[in-house]
């Protein structure tokens, strides 16, 4: 499968700009993809805007469906200077084939509870993955990435 675009919800980017300013220095730095979970939705979920929430998503129902923890590698520089963050892989496996599933988007959220927590990061897939049994998997890997000469902005002048 080709890699999809994250769209970042309108919480995400308000606490990654809270996390970029972070003055507490009596605690350890926590950030808000230190601790986050992978899900899978399904059709009637519309196409992701920054203005998606939880309750808009349909979440998968197969059996044995959970959200998934996501472990991070270090990040680092790729090769083409982009910051990133690579997690390992994760696979999403129905145990039976009483409820299919064709899965249509992928999201990360900060519970591990299915229909809780604030949607972080959400990506439509391009091609619907069907989940009719335990034969079928989708395996999925996130990744966040930044170009670092087009994202960290400028200077705002008046005059």
């Amino acid at each position: 499968m080709f890699p999809q675009l994250w769209v970042p919800s309108f919480y995400f980017l308000d606490q990654l700009f809270a996390d970029l300013v972070e003055l507490d220095v009596s605690s350890p730095f926590t950030g808000i993809l230190e601790a986050v979970f992978m899900g899978l939705w399904v059709a009637p979920t519309p196409a992701p805007t920054p203005g998606l929430l939880m309750a808009g998503i349909t979440e998968a129902t197969y059996t044995g469906y959970a959200r998934q923890a996501v472990v991070w590698f270090p990040r680092g520089i790729d090769a083409l200077g982009r910051e990133t963050m690579r997690a390992h892989n994760l696979n999403f496996t129905p145990s039976d084939s009483v409820t299919p599933n064709t899965i249509t988007g992928v999201f990360l959220t900060d519970n591990a509870t299915v229909g809780m927590g604030h949607l972080l990061l959400s990506a439509q897939l391009a091609t619907p993955v069907a989940l009719n049994g335990a034969s079928q998997s989708l395996n999925a890997k996130a990744v966040f990435q930044l170009p670092f000469t087009p994202i960290y902005g400028g200077v705002d002048v008046e005059s």
